[in-house]
């Protein structure tokens, strides 16, 4: 089990990761954020470039996306943002993760968002911001599991839903 950035021999099993989405009714992927008409060169590239900060469009921030493999399958998306923006700051926070459906509740969640811990450590950050539906068990436990302290739940108008903030300290974490 390992993070990695998508490169072009992921090809294949990035479609089966959004197929398993897709199987399930889900169309919006939390932290993949691909748009639908790229090719995958154009998504290894663009994730690529927004790791570094280049070809960004303006308000985003650079971010890392990793992906979590086992047993050479891709089971799960994280997205590490490296500042926070006011929005990111309100309902965004600094790292979104998902699984795919069919590889939900074996930890993988925990281990994406320990993952996107490790990167934020390696960046400097002191501290983390996770943010999720208030009404998403699943997530505020992982968010807990990786030490998240809730802060506050507010209603977001610009996405027109309640967002749960949790601050992660990183202090004892190494890069």
């Amino acid at each position: 089990m390992e993070l990695v950035p998508l490169t072009m021999e992921h090809k294949g099993m990035l479609q089966e990761f959004l197929a398993d989405f897709q199987a399930a009714g889900e169309t919006n992927i939390p932290a993949y954020f691909a748009r639908p008409d790229w090719t995958h060169e154009e998504a290894v590239r663009t994730f690529a470039d927004w790791s570094r900060g280049e070809g960004l469009s303006a308000g985003l921030v650079p971010t890392t996306t990793l992906f979590l493999m086992v047993e050479a399958q891709l089971v799960g998306v994280v997205n590490f943002r490296h500042r926070l923006t006011e929005e990111l700051e309100a309902y965004g926070g600094h790292v979104g993760y998902s699984v795919a459906p069919s590889h939900r509740g074996k930890g993988y969640g925990t281990r994406l968002l320990a993952g996107a811990l490790n990167q934020a450590s390696g960046q400097g950050l002191d501290r983390v911001l996770v943010t999720c539906d208030p009404v998403n068990l699943p997530s505020i436990r992982v968010i807990e599991k990786n030490g998240g302290v809730y802060m506050d739940t507010l209603f977001e108008e610009d996405i027109q839903r309640q967002v749960s903030r949790f601050w992660i300290e990183l202090e004892d974490r190494s890069a």
